[in-house]
């Protein structure tokens, strides 16, 4: 429980019980008169001059605390991890989670240089806090602080450990430095120092610890950057506090001294000083006037200085008391210093007047030894830090207040609680020293006050004139009378109120509290009662608001309509009509339209009093991307096909055709739409349709287009009478195709015995897909060479040449005359030249006959031959 549900909690039994809370905290000496340090020792100062006393403490010997009671009797002791009654008998078996108790021969806390510390529990005379701070030789879980609650009511009065109050964690990565002082509120600060250089202070109070500490940052000096170990001790006066340094363990490493202000209030650390740098520094005690601070008990030696804190100059304010072991230093109850001086010899050594200056101080180095079967290590008892009791007499206090006239409960009346205290709590949870009120009834508030006491204040508050009834309004609608206005007082008000309504006419309206059916305007109201009247003013508004919604006006049938409710608060119920018979009372509907169009949409709102309409035109489209053949979806290459789309032109912006072949177009609000293909195939055609408020949409459908048959009948063909016939036929045959010639025969080929032309037609069995091939069978053969010729120089028949078989298309060529013996008489090879000009050997030969042969290739590498008579005549 927090400490401020801990005053919640008190302020419901404020008037059948007082429990002491938090504050105004004084030490007490006699809490610490008996000690128990080292092993199996301990020191009684009851008697005026301390005197040994055996105990049962164990461990290290760094970590040791004890607490008395107001009597200075002892009540237990404990080192951390073991605590022991005053008989010496262990209260629990170990106040650390048990995997984590002992390392060799240490504890977890033993070897911590102060690694535990007993703190009362504010608030109680009988349960005390234990503190336990884990050492360094304990690796990973080196800085880790756990509590438990020792209960002095257990075990007939010898005290135990509560059993679900043991071992519990509080925080961790710390150093081995922890002490506690007295607070400024009833409260404790435990202190403890980071391991990255910050000091904690958690606050302990009647409350229980507050789990947020307050933090304040280290000076930034690390003293040779190694482990430190040292003590934290405040001053006396709680303002002070020094922290002493030794780097390393058990080492002469370096270490020094720091001071800091302390605010015994907020639990912080400021204005840090660094006293000594460089020199490790074990113990730190202050003076009981809180004049000076004795460090030392670690490094060259364990030399012991004083520190005057009242000079200014920072060499000569140290000075070398004497010298000691390695040891803490401790203020006693008999207000001496105490240190280890010898601990081989079991000696203690100590300062017996810490105020007086320099060598006055008194150092003493054998003042006390302590009996064999008990040794001196290096630590004494933490200190002892104790909470105030408040002793003072608990008189509540009632202040009967009666208001002025009209309280305004929009402007309250304030009742003012302690100034001079803290920590208000009024009986509504408010936490401000004042309180707003506005109704009459009884109020009361708790809080602390000076010196050290808990008050609760009760005050009965009463209207006699009377509360200002408060005024309810309801507004007109649009031109109707409607309105109302009614006055209403607090309950359980006895007051008698008098009221007088009236228009801006000075009508008077109503008599009684209730204002009704008026229109919008303003009006007076005059109350009386018998101490106070008021006359105010009543504005009685219009609706101002109106039914609206907000829905896309044009949508696709294949939407949801979302429609917005816009209309103003004042309207909470709805009727939609959507235009197509059908009907909604949600605030927020959606729909859907089955069928394209345009439809009225009206939205009825009522209110209270009040109703209004409102209505929006919505325009919903289809998607019809869809296309129809004309007759057959198969055609021929090169045959047109007509395609007819189908849409709606109010919803349709464009349309795009793909034909399957890669060509394609755009059209807007073409019907009818033709297409011819240079290729066979399946041609998937796909005609895309973008709408207005629809997505786009595809619709496909396939066309067959029949490739056309093959036909290739050649080059033109020539034919020589008598000779062999041509054979005309396609050079691409399918059993698949019908054949038809222009001489009628239906066979893939023909032969031919006449020049002519010919024509060869091919059709597919399936559409009649056609190709049509024509060639031309020309005469080739030349059969009218001349049979005479007359060589007498007239320009006529002078030379015998076949020059029109020469004109064909001659590939070779050759021609021979011989006379009738077999004489050759003319060769030739070439086709340019006169021919045979009736000479031999450059003779003229007689007139006769002679033969002739000639032989010819045309082209197609068709050869011919010629052979015959030529006359020759003179």
């Amino acid at each position: 429980m927090n400490c401020r549900s801990l005053l919640i909690y008190l302020s419901l039994f404020l008037f059948t019980a007082f429990v002491p809370g938090a504050g105004c905290f004084d030490l007490h000496a006699q809490y610490e008169n008996v000690w128990a340090f080292g092993q199996k020792a301990g020191l009684d100062f009851n008697p005026g001059n301390p005197v040994f006393v055996h105990t049962s403490i164990d461990g290290f010997g760094e970590a040791n605390a004890s607490v008395c009671n107001e009597q200075g009797q002892l009540l237990f002791y404990t080192e951390g991890t073991i605590a022991w009654n005053r008989n010496g008998d262990k209260m629990a078996d170990s106040l650390v989670p048990i995997r984590e108790r002992i390392v060799g021969t240490t504890t977890p806390t033993s070897s911590s240089c102060q690694g535990t510390v007993i703190v009362p529990m504010p608030g109680s005379d009988s349960r005390y806090y234990i503190f336990s701070l884990f050492s360094i030789e304990y690796g990973t879980d080196y800085g880790r602080l756990y509590y438990s609650i020792v209960d002095m009511s257990l075990n007939n009065g010898l005290g135990g450990v509560d059993p679900g109050q043991k071992a519990i964690l509080l925080d961790s990565s710390l150093k081995e430095q922890m002490t506690a002082v007295s607070g400024d509120e009833y409260n404790v600060w435990l202190m403890l120092k980071t391991q990255k250089n910050v000091f904690k202070a958690y606050n302990i109070s009647a409350c229980g610890i507050d789990s947020l500490p307050q933090q304040s940052p280290g000076m930034s000096s690390r003293f040779g950057g190694g482990v430190t170990t040292g003590q934290i001790v405040f001053s006396p006066d709680g303002r002070k506090m020094a922290v002493s340094y030794l780097a390393g363990i058990f080492g002469s490493v370096g270490g020094g001294a720091e001071l800091y202000d302390f605010d015994p209030l907020t639990g912080k650390v400021s204005n840090p000083q660094l006293l000594v740098n460089g020199e490790g520094q074990y113990g730190a005690a202050f003076s009981p006037d809180n004049s000076k601070l004795y460090i030392g008990g670690g490094d060259a030696g364990g030399l012991i200085y004083q520190i005057d804190l009242t000079s200014s100059d920072t060499i000569s304010r140290r000075r070398l008391i004497g010298i000691s072991s390695f040891s803490q230093l401790k203020l006693a109850p008999d207000g001496k210093i105490y240190f280890v001086y010898d601990r081989g010899q079991r000696w203690l050594g100590t300062i017996d007047f810490p105020d007086r200056p320099g060598n006055a101080c008194g150092y003493t180095a054998n003042a006390i030894q302590i009996p064999e079967g008990s040794n001196l290590l290096v630590g004494f008892p933490n200190v002892i830090a104790m909470a105030a009791k408040d002793t003072t007499t608990y008189t509540p206090i009632t202040t009967d207040i009666q208001a002025p006239c009209w309280i305004d409960p929009s402007i309250g009346y304030f009742l003012h609680g302690s100034k001079e205290g803290w920590d208000h709590l009024w009986n509504d949870g408010s936490t401000t020293a004042d309180l707003l009120i506005n109704e009459p009834g009884k109020y009361w508030v708790s809080y602390y006050a000076k010196p050290c006491r808990f008050q609760v204040d009760t005050f009965i508050v009463t209207f006699p004139g009377g509360v200002l009834p408060s005024i309810a309004i309801e507004a007109s609608c649009h031109n109707a009378a409607n309105g109302r206005a009614k006055a209403y007082t607090y309950p359980g008000d006895t007051v008698i109120y008098h009221y007088t309504w009236r228009n801006n006419r000075n009508d008077i309206l109503s008599a009684t509290a209730d204002l009704q059916n008026v229109p919008a305007g303003k009006y007076s109201l005059a109350i009386t009662t018998a101490q106070c009247d008021t006359l105010l003013y009543i504005d009685i508004p219009e609706v101002e608001g109106r039914v609206s919604f907000a829905a896309d006006s044009l949508a696709c049938i294949i939407d949801t309509i979302q429609f917005q409710n816009t209309s103003d608060p004042y309207y909470t119920n709805f009727v939609w009509s959507f235009g197509d018979s059908t009907f909604s009372v949600l605030p927020v509907p959606t729909h859907r339209y089955k069928q394209a169009g345009q439809y009225e949409v009206r939205l009825i709102g009522k209110g209270s009093q009040c109703s209004d309409t409102a209505y929006k035109s919505i325009v919903t489209d289809a998607q019809l991307p869809v296309f129809f053949l004309p007759g057959s979806d198969s055609i021929c290459v090169g045959q047109h096909i007509t395609f007819t789309s189908q849409h709606e032109d109010h919803t349709l912006m464009a349309q795009s055709w793909a034909w399957g072949d890669g060509s394609g177009m755009e059209l807007t609000n073409e019907v009818l739409v033709k297409h011819a293909y240079d290729i066979a195939g399946i041609m998937p055609v796909t005609l895309s349709s973008h709408f207005r408020a629809c997505p786009d949409a595809s619709f496909t459908d396939t066309i067959y287009v029949e490739q056309l048959p093959l036909v290739d009948l050649g080059i033109d063909s020539f034919l020589c009478l008598n000779y062999s016939p041509v054979i005309l036929e396609s050079k691409f045959f399918s059993p698949d195709l019908h054949y038809l010639w222009n001489t009628g025969d239906t066979t893939s080929s023909i032969r031919i015995v006449q020049p002519g032309v010919y024509t060869l037609t091919a059709s597919t069995k399936l559409l009649g897909c056609s190709t049509t091939e024509t060639v031309e069978v020309k005469k080739s053969c030349y059969t009218d060479i001349p049979n005479a010729f007359t060589p007498n120089g007239d320009g006529y028949n002078d030379y015998f040449f076949p020059r029109q078989l020469l004109s064909r298309e001659t590939a070779t060529f050759k021609m021979q005359v011989f006379d009738r013996w077999g004489q050759l008489l003319f060769e030739t090879s070439g086709i340019e030249g006169r021919g045979w000009d009736g000479r031999y050997i450059g003779k003229e030969q007689p007139q006769g006959v002679y033969v002739y042969r000639v032989e010819v290739t045309l082209k197609g590498n068709r050869p011919e031959r010629y052979e015959g008579n030529i006359t020759l005549i003179r």
